[in-house]
């Protein structure tokens, strides 16, 4: 199933996320090429797809990205898989900057943020989870998965990819007030490592759902 949609889905959960059209261009203008980006001023996602010809890889092609002056991790992904293809770091001064496209045959997906992937607002208000964090996200081996609770709470932590399927479930029992950590070593329920790609994590507690994404780049 290769759609920008199936992607997407989850990511969509962000509500400050929306079509993001105006900030990047194909520099070539290749008509067999469609791109597609969601973002807001701090992570964005971008879709190709090489609609036309698929006997071989597209060469050669770049995009043309208008981002805040400032660093940017990037991830370029295979859709189909979830695997990762190549990443990087650049540094935007000018207000835009042109990056090659890895070449590919039918569709590619590209991540880039320029901090944290997920961060909320510390302060405690209501019922509402009060810290939600990941961190190291890229992940090399594990990763700490940290949240507030503002009373003792059923708690459901999952894993998914980015076809909405399941891939461990982290907690789903009562845990109590305050701070909790719990920690994902990459595997999935069998216990066999996952492939490097994206992953979406959803927290729910309190009839409050948080979700995240989590990168996986052995």
């Amino acid at each position: 199933m290769n759609s920008f949609h199936s992607i997407t889905s989850n990511i969509r959960d962000y509500k400050s996320m929306s079509p993001v059209s105006e900030i990047f261009s194909m520099v070539n203008n290749n008509s067999e090429i469609r791109a597609h980006g969601i973002g807001n001023t701090r992570e964005y996602m971008f879709y190709f797809n090489h609609y036309t010809n698929h006997t071989s890889n597209t060469s050669n092609e770049k995009i043309n990205l208008t981002l805040p002056d400032e660093s940017w991790v990037l991830r370029w992904f295979d859709p189909t898989t979830g695997s990762l293809v190549s990443s990087g770091n650049i540094d935007v001064t000018t207000g835009s900057i042109e990056l090659d496209i890895p070449d590919f045959n039918v569709d590619l997906a590209l991540y880039l943020y320029t901090d944290a992937p997920v961060s909320v607002d510390n302060r405690q208000k209501g019922n509402e989870i009060s810290v939600f964090s990941i961190a190291p996200n890229p992940i090399a081996s594990s990763t700490n998965i940290t949240f507030g609770l503002p009373e003792r709470s059923a708690v459901k932590l999952t894993v998914y990819d980015l076809f909405g399927k399941s891939i461990i479930t982290l907690a789903d029992k009562y845990l109590n007030q305050g701070l909790n950590t719990i920690t994902w070593n990459g595997v999935d329920e069998n216990s066999r490592k996952v492939q490097d790609g994206i992953y979406i994590l959803k927290l729910e507690a309190n009839g409050i759902v948080r979700t995240g994404k989590l990168i996986i780049a052995r």
